[in-house]
């Protein structure tokens, strides 16, 4: 799995605008990690335009330490960075 750091420039509930590296591939859906909250969310690309990308997202998910081994591996994600 690949992790790619990027700005929020814009946060609702059902989508944020986010501003990435130069050049920066993304998928169609992956998942966005919120540093604030320990939570991540199921994102689906809904436009991109240079170095930003409007995303919708998904239902959000608690990065509990126990259960899913997906959430485990995105926790660790979230301990190694973070917050700005």
């Amino acid at each position: 799995m690949l992790s790619v750091p990027c700005t929020v420039r814009n946060w609702s509930e059902t989508g944020v605008k986010i501003e990435l590296p130069p050049q920066t591939a993304l998928p169609r859906r992956f998942w966005l990690i919120d540093h604030r909250f320990a939570l991540t969310h199921e994102a689906r690309l809904v436009w991109r335009d240079e170095n930003f990308a409007g995303l919708e997202l998904l239902a959000p998910r608690e990065l509990a330490p126990e259960g899913n081994p997906l959430l485990r591996f995105l926790r660790g994600i979230w301990a190694a960075k973070p917050a700005r």
